[in-house]
């Protein structure tokens, strides 16, 4: 299987919409399906906002042609925030294990690495993503804080977990 990573394009939307559907009915995204819903056309308008913006990233990563993940990072526009940015993914639930995350990642740091300004990344991720979250280790993330039973689906709490890198060595705490 050979994976491609490259910026996110509008005719990605209708693919992209239907993972990210897939990963809210897990219950591993923070909203829950009731409350939202991933449609081609809110997707391909993500796609074009985030494209237009060059402090923000939306990466696909695709396989045989077609989009199996995406990784969309955005920075804040306030001055007091402007150093740091968040970033969420999503794989295909039959694309996992296959290093996809891992690609994502790199490209996302990589890409980071030449970001003017760009000290900080963090995400949120849940406590049971245990997958996600070694990941994340792996690239040095580290836990910031916890908000425990955060999170409640299907009947069941989770915590949720704040990550971050610093980018600058003598950042790092």
């Amino acid at each position: 299987m050979t994976i491609i990573i490259r910026q996110a394009l509008p005719e990605d939307a209708a693919a992209l919409a239907a993972i990210a559907s897939d990963v809210t009915d897990e219950g591993f995204g923070l909203a829950s399906p009731e409350e939202v819903t991933h449609t081609a056309a809110s997707m391909e308008e993500k796609i074009l906002t985030v494209g237009k913006d060059p402090r923000s990233l939306f990466l696909t990563a695709e396989s045989d042609g077609q989009p199996v993940g995406s990784l969309i990072f955005q920075r804040s526009s306030q001055v007091k925030y402007v150093h740091h940015g968040s970033f969420g993914m999503s794989l295909a639930p039959a694309s996992r294990g296959a290093g996809i995350g891992r690609k994502l990642m790199e490209a996302l740091l990589s890409w980071a690495a030449e970001a003017p300004g760009l000290e900080k990344i963090t995400l949120e991720v849940l406590a049971e993503n245990t997958a996600a979250r070694s990941l994340y280790k792996q690239f040095q993330f580290e836990e910031e804080g916890r908000l425990r039973r955060h999170v409640y689906y299907q009947g069941a709490y989770d915590d949720l977990i704040l990550m971050a890198l610093f980018l600058n060595q003598e950042n790092r705490v």
